[in-house]
C-alpha cells in the first residue's frame, strides 16, 4: 500500500468523526480521481 493511500485512510477515519457526509465525499472523489488516472493510462 502507498504511502499516499495509507494517508488517505488515516484522515478519511478521522474526518469521518467530525462529518461523515463530507468523509464519504472526499472519498468518492478520490476514487474518482484515481478511476480516471487508470482510464487515461489505458488510452494513452
Amino acid at each position: 500500500m502507498t504511502a499516499m493511500v495509507q494517508l488517505f485512510k488515516r484522515l478519511g477515519r478521522y474526518y469521518c468523526t467530525l462529518n461523515p457526509v463530507a468523509a464519504t465525499e472526499y472519498i468518492h472523489t478520490y476514487r474518482d480521481m484515481l478511476d480516471g488516472e487508470g482510464q487515461e493510462a489505458r488510452d494513452g
